[in-house]
Order: structure tokens, then C-alpha cells, then sequence
């Protein structure tokens, strides 16, 4: 009896010898669920519009535009979010700071005065000393030079500003997208054309544009001249904008910017 039953105890703690087929079945089931879970947690990060707009919003602005293709759900989210609208330069926003520049009693320019809010941005005849702090369109505008705020751009002027040149992309797309970027942010509202052809004959255009200037209004009077037959130096074409001041992050701080040969090297860098 005792015999009989350590042959069943045995029985029953003895391993199994049958082959256990359905486990590597079992194993890649597992790893499916696994992988599955994992995708659909991505893609729940993913087409969360809030999450999806803010990990947008810290991609460079050339990054933006190519992440629109993507996929509709990525192209759909960049063309409602109002912020990533503003950072491609499509929606304006509005000045936090201007610099004012008025003259003294004996005539001089004063020092740069910074105040807040863009509504007093816009007086009358003030074009000439007042300057919104932004920035402007790198993908579109090449810098040539900077001219300090305090010169003057020819005798006898007191507006000043500096040269750079549209990067122009192909244009043969009158519905392209870059058409309807903004040149700054915030958005200015003049801007002085000067145009070559390659017979030496120039042409200089200003505009006034209450929405903004957008490349498209800068390219209009190229396009109109090449409609008439005529051949554009392209290298030679030079924008002006009026009332923007390119600063350094410190600066915008700053409630007064002094004049001096410090401040002429280190910040004259102002479109106008």
C-alpha cells in the first residue's frame, strides 16, 4: 500500500512529458496584445489635439510646414490652432512692447522709451521715431546689412530702415501657402519695393497694407513686371520696412535703450 501510494504521489508531482504546443502560440499572442497596446497608446498621445498642438509648437517654423503632411489629423490640428497659425506667420499678433523715440528741446533725438500695447503704435506722422519690437520671417526675408536707428538713410531724411532681400521662392503657384505669410511678427503695415531689371531699369513701389504685409503684396510688382515682358535681377531686389525693431531677448527687457557707440554695434539692428 505504502509502495502503491508513493507511485501515486509520484504520479502526480512527476512532470508532464506531453509536448505543450500551444505556448509559442500563446507567446506571440502576448507580444501582438503588447505591440497593440503600445500603437494605440501612441496614437492616443498623438490625436490628442492639446498634447499634438503643444509638441507642434516647439518644432522650427520650416519643421511646421512639412509636419502638415504628415497626415490629415496633423495637417487639420496646424491649420486650426491659432498659435501654431501665429508661428507660421499667417495670423498676426499683436505688439507687447513698442520703442518711441521723440526730440528734445535742442532738436537731438532722444533715447529709445519703451511703452506697451500697439494701439499707440499708430499715430499720426510717428512713422519716423516709433518702433514695434518682433521678429521677422527668416524663411522668407535674406538680411543684406543693418542700419543703426540712429543714422539716417539719405540727407535730409529722418526715416530710417534697413535693406534685405525677399527670398523668393518659385511663383509659379499663385495659390502657394507663402504667399499669404506675414513678413513680420507683429505684422508691419508699410514697406518700400526696389526692383532691378536686367537692363538697369529700376522700379521702387510703397504700399500701405492695413492687414499686414504679406509676401504676396511684396511679389505683386515683380510678377507685373515679368507679365510685361520684363527681366528681373533678382539679386538686386531690396525691401523697407517701416516702424520694426529687431531686438535681442535682453534688450526687450529693457526700459530705456541708450545711444552710444556700445548700443550702435551691439543693437542697431531695426527695420523700418
Amino acid at each position: 500500500m505504502a509502495g502503491s501510494k508513493r507511485r501515486r504521489d509520484d504520479d502526480v508531482f512527476k512532470p508532464s512529458r506531453e509536448p505543450r504546443t500551444h505556448e509559442p502560440n500563446l507567446s506571440a499572442a502576448r507580444r501582438a496584445t503588447r505591440l497593440t497596446t503600445k500603437h494605440s497608446a501612441f496614437n492616443a498621445v498623438l490625436l490628442t489635439t492639446e498634447l499634438l498642438e503643444h509638441i507642434l509648437s516647439q518644432l522650427p517654423m520650416k519643421d511646421l510646414l512639412l509636419a502638415q503632411r504628415v497626415s490629415r489629423k496633423w495637417r487639420d490640428v496646424i491649420a486650426q490652432s491659432k498659435e501654431l497659425q501665429q508661428q507660421l506667420f499667417m495670423l498676426p499678433i499683436e505688439a507687447e512692447l513698442v520703442w518711441d523715440r521723440s526730440f528734445t528741446e535742442d532738436g537731438e533725438w532722444s533715447e529709445l522709451t519703451r511703452f506697451r500695447g500697439d494701439k499707440s503704435y499708430r499715430r499720426p506722422g510717428d512713422y519716423e521715431h516709433t518702433f514695434k519690437s518682433g521678429d521677422i520671417n527668416e524663411l522668407l526675408l535674406i538680411v543684406d546689412d543693418y542700419q543703426d536707428i540712429w543714422d539716417k538713410t539719405s540727407e535730409g531724411s529722418a526715416s530710417e530702415y534697413a535693406k534685405f532681400r525677399p527670398n523668393l521662392p518659385p511663383l509659379d503657384n499663385p495659390e502657394a501657402s507663402w504667399r499669404r505669410m506675414l513678413l513680420t511678427q507683429p505684422p508691419t503695415f508699410d514697406v518700400d519695393m526696389c526692383c532691378t531689371a536686367k537692363n538697369g531699369e529700376d522700379m521702387d513701389t510703397w504700399g500701405f497694407y492695413p492687414n499686414g504685409v504679406r509676401m504676396g503684396d511684396v511679389v505683386k510688382p515683380i510678377e507685373e513686371g515679368a507679365a510685361v515682358g520684363k527681366e528681373w535681377d533678382h539679386d538686386m531686389h531690396h525691401l523697407a520696412i517701416r516702424g520694426f525693431a529687431v531686438l535681442s531677448e535682453d534688450d526687450r527687457e529693457m526700459e530705456v535703450i541708450h545711444e552710444g557707440e556700445w548700443y550702435v554695434r551691439h543693437y542697431g539692428k531695426c527695420f523700418t
